[in-house]
């Protein structure tokens, strides 16, 4: 994977903050794949965004601690952020 850098992207609730129903995840460049991965690496869910923001619903995922996997429409790179499943 290379170094990330979708320039800037950020997610709610903050990571020491547990996510239980929905997650927001702003960047400041279009997304083209969320991948939602758990702690093994397996992807669990695949979002395709239409833009800069998406909300996602991981109310079904088991609690857990999760990866986000952000790759940029623009320039295809990735940036990784966790996140904690209550």
């Amino acid at each position: 994977m290379r170094s990330a850098n979708v320039t800037r992207s950020a997610s709610w609730p903050q990571p020491k903050i547990p996510a239980t129903n929905q997650l927001t995840i702003e960047s400041n460049s279009a997304l083209n794949c969320i991948d939602v991965l758990d702690a093994l690496g397996r992807t669990q869910r695949q979002y395709r965004p239409n833009g800069a923001t998406h909300v996602m619903n991981v109310s079904s995922l088991i609690p857990g601690v999760y990866t986000l996997r952000c790759t940029a429409s623009e320039n295809g790179r990735t940036q990784t952020r966790r996140f904690v499943k209550k």
